[in-house]
């Protein structure tokens, strides 16, 4: 069960996003720092400009390049070869779930921070035909929490519907198996297919959020409502221009909410999250160009489920961890 703690966090964003307003001037002033050479080039969106309302604290760190990097580590388990989501477990210290990218089967894998092959789940009730992203959000019963697995990869646009696999989160301690039944919902975007390969679910109420990966930057803010059923339509709520090329690869939001985080190949855009606000309008907020390893073909992006720092990872065989925190 999640902690206490966890949850009257949640409850009290508002409050713990006003008391960070003191880093205001230390993220603004990040934010217009020139971006390194793997950051998306200047555009209108994100925008550089000093945000009118607090700042997280992690948001802040993370404009103003102060986080540490932590020692990398190598992950051990040889099945994982394309890594192309992870997520940390809220529930679990030190406990990472990742999947593979298109190619494999429907099954999940556990990993520790220090690399360690914790086993592999398969999910029964779920195929992998394209799996892109992974989150962590509400369960299905109150108070409890699911892994969300996000089946959204449409490279030739041929799926004219993706889906979404929300799994009670397994015990990583258990050394493998087999999940529960997965619940389906099967999603159709109002305008069209679009490939996609950032999952962001809301940590509050398990609002849904897709990110589009485009040729052309500008990547489609998509939202779903938060109840489940065998289906949904995907609606579009904004866009994000981030220069042609520039291509989104997945996505998290922070364990308290109030962070967002986009990959792309070669960079990691951060997005303040003020407290009473929605996803798709943070993402058409304030944003800036955070620390990240370099890495081979970086797809996966996850917050630290204390809500310090993020860790990335790459695709390829034993692909290493990296750590930044507070």
């Amino acid at each position: 069960m999640p902690t206490t703690n966890h949850r009257l966090h949640l409850l009290t964003r508002g409050v713990l996003a006003a008391t960070a307003a003191a880093l205001l001037a230390l993220g603004a002033a990040a934010c217009q720092t020139a971006p390194t050479p793997s950051d998306p080039p200047a555009s209108t969106t994100p925008t550089t400009a000093a945000p009118a309302t607090p700042t997280s604290v992690l948001y802040g760190a993370a404009c103003a390049r102060t986080l540490v990097a932590g020692a990398s580590a190598t992950v051990a388990s040889a099945a994982i070869t394309e890594a192309s989501g992870i997520t940390a477990s809220r529930d679990h210290a030190d406990v990472f779930w990742v999947h593979n990218d298109s190619g494999d089967s429907a099954r999940i894998f556990a990993v520790s921070r220090a690399g360690a092959d914790l086993g592999a789940w398969s999910v029964p009730s779920a195929s992998a035909i394209d799996w892109e992203d992974i989150a962590i959000g509400p369960g299905a019963s109150l108070g409890t929490d699911a892994l969300y697995i996000a089946d959204i990869g449409n490279n030739a646009l041929a799926r004219s519907t993706v889906v979404l696999y929300r799994v009670a989160e397994p015990d990583p301690t258990a050394g493998g198996g087999t999940t529960a039944s997965a619940e389906v919902l099967t999603l159709t975007y109002s305008d069209g297919p679009h490939n996609a390969e950032a999952l962001l679910v809301d940590p509050a109420d398990g609002s849904i959020v897709i990110v589009t990966k485009e040729a052309s930057g500008n990547a489609g803010i998509y939202t779903a409502p938060a109840s489940w059923g065998s289906s949904a339509a995907l609606t579009r709520a904004g866009q994000i221009s981030l220069g042609a090329g520039t291509l989104v690869t997945g996505g998290e939001v922070a364990p308290d909410g109030e962070t967002i985080a986009l990959r792309t190949y070669g960079s990691l855009l951060v997005f303040n999250r003020p407290a009473a606000t929605s996803i798709a309008t943070a993402l058409s907020g304030t944003s800036c160009s955070a620390q990240v390893a370099a890495e081979g073909q970086g797809e996966a992006v996850a917050f630290l489920a204390d809500s310090t720092g993020y860790v990335t990872l790459s695709e390829g065989v034993h692909p290493d961890l990296h750590f930044f925190s507070r």
